[in-house]
């Protein structure tokens, strides 16, 4: 679900650049300019947990009143959408294939 899949996207104890036990750079494709990350002093900052949470939160309910006030659409009435691609249990790759497939038979 949507908020499972929140929460397990959020942790508290995630290593910033540079920090033991971070992960490894990735290319950020703006060739020997710093990452974005040095201009915050080095590296990200990841907030609480329950700070991340609750900003998630105010953020998908800001997109929903914008989409309901502009568009009068309610972003969660599963039933206005072409496709939904249950992500939980599917690698990334099958779901770049399902969206290919879906958007060939389109």
């Amino acid at each position: 679900t949507a908020s499972h899949l929140r929460e397990a996207c959020v942790s508290e104890d995630v290593p910033g650049p540079g920090k033991e036990g971070s992960a490894p750079d990735l290319d950020h494709g703006l060739g020997d300019a710093p990452h974005p990350s040095e201009a915050l002093g080095g590296g990200l900052r990841m907030p609480p947990a329950a700070q991340a949470l609750e900003e998630l939160r105010a953020r998908e309910g800001s997109e929903a009143r914008r989409y309901e006030e502009f568009h009068q659409i309610n972003i969660s009435d599963l039933s206005i959408y072409d496709v939904l691609i249950e992500t939980d249990k599917t690698d990334a790759n099958a779901v770049v294939a399902l969206i290919i497939s879906r958007l060939k038979s389109a």
